[in-house]
Formats: C-alpha cells, structure tokens, sequence
C-alpha cells in the first residue's frame, strides 16, 4: 500500500473463480485526511478523470465501491494492480544509466507531464505514476484542480513551465532532456494513440451509471453533472490545442 501522504491505502484481494485480484483502494480526496473530521461530497471530476484514464489505457482499471451504509461523504477509489509497475520514485540512478531505458522513462515522464496538463491534474508526485511491465504510463493518484485554460496549458508544456508537484526534482531533469521538439513528437504520437474525443464519451458514459447507482443510496456529488461537463469541456478546449501544434 502506499505509505505516504494524505492518500494512504490498502491492499485488497478479491477472490474469484478465475483466481485472485489485487487492488489498492483508498478515499476520493474531498474525503478529507484520516485525522480530521471534516467530509466533503465527493467530487465527479475526480471519478471521471480515474475511467478516462482507464479508458485511455494511461492508469489502472478502477472501481468504485460503495460506502453509503457508512458515510454518504466517502468514495473508495479501488485500483486494480498493474502487472510489473515499477514506480517512477522506486527506478535507480544506476538503472538509468542504460541508454535505452532511460529514452523510455524520459517519454513516459513527457507522456506524464502532457496529461497533467491536458486532463488539469495536480499532485502528480514521483509515487504516484510509473511504468508498467511492459513500459506503458500508469497514472495512479493525482487530484484536479483543472485552472488552466487551453493557451496557458500548452505554453506550460512547451516551455516546462508547469511543476508535477512535490517530490518530483530528481525525475523532472529527465523531463528537461526531451527538448521541446522531442516533446512535440511524444505528445502528437501520445494523441493519436489514446484517442481521447471518443474517449471523453465513453468514460463520462461509464461515470453515468456509477453516478446513479451512488445517488441511490444518498451520494451527492460536489456540484454534480454540471461541473463535471464544464471539466469535459475544458478537457476538449485544452486538446484541441495541443492537436493544433
């Protein structure tokens, strides 16, 4: 499970008739830290942005259990182990060394960057993204602020004027060997492959049916689906300009 900050899990195993599962599960973050009191509603954002990832093939695949018999102010956010990840925080100096790994880290770490500024996220730390055993992006844990307009994103990207959050110096000089050429390649290669206009669909029509099953049993949602398609939009404002570069 993952040890530190406000966001510390655990380690669930569901067992099925194909085997075993592993996830790690832990609260949405307007749950507010363990040590408060004070709860928020949960916000659609952040659950929408989780399936985009999913969806994208760029995060985990991710579950939602319910919690209503307990609270109506807590979301579990269950994500699915992913084969091989190796932690961006947890790879070597050593191990960078090698030319090729290296190249492969320093596009994942671009790929990274580039959602962080497309899909408006925050906090994304050295422990909370990685590759997986076969050098895919996972991104894991973050949380959306979304205060960037379409402009400012881009210029942010291509500039490195945005910061992934604390903890992040070692990796972000790995960031700063792609030039913005380089940059510029990852992220039209990136577009293309995770075809995110069709996703943007297909995962606010997987949240529609999470939604509904939540509000069943008392769950309100942080200014609900009126928030949530401003975010879309944003997110679609902020891509058309990416793809325009």
């Amino acid at each position: 499970a993952k040890e530190g900050g406000t966001r510390s899990g655990i380690i669930v195993i569901v067992d099925h008739c194909q085997g075993a599962t592993k996830y790690f599960m832990k609260t949405n973050h307007d749950a507010g830290p363990a040590e408060s009191a004070d709860r928020f509603p949960p916000n659609l954002k952040e659950l929408f942005a989780y399936k985009l990832l999913e969806r994208i093939g760029a995060g985990p695949i991710v579950h939602f259990p319910d919690n209503s018999y307990t609270t109506v102010f807590v979301v579990y956010i269950a994500t699915e182990e992913v084969q091989g990840l190796r932690v961006i925080k947890e790879l070597g100096d050593e191990e960078l060394t090698d030319g090729g790994f290296r190249s492969i880290v320093r596009e994942k770490i671009v790929q990274a960057y580039l959602i962080l500024l497309l899909f408006g996220l925050a906090d994304l730390n050295e422990e909370n993204f990685g590759l997986s055993g076969k050098h895919d992006l996972s991104v894991f844990d973050f949380w959306v602020n979304n205060i960037n307009g379409p402009d400012k994103a881009l210029t942010e990207f291509l500039n490195l004027e945005a910061n992934f959050g604390m903890g992040c110096e070692n990796r972000y000089l790995l960031l700063k060997e792609a030039n913005e050429e380089s940059r510029r390649m990852i992220a039209k290669e990136s577009l293309k492959q995770w075809n995110i206009s069709e996703n943007l669909v297909l995962a606010e029509r997987d949240l529609q049916s999470i939604k509904d099953k939540f509000r069943a049993h008392g769950v309100e949602f942080t200014k609900g689906t009126e928030d949530l398609h401003k975010y879309i939009s944003s997110i679609s404002d902020r891509l058309k300009a990416f793809e325009s570069m």
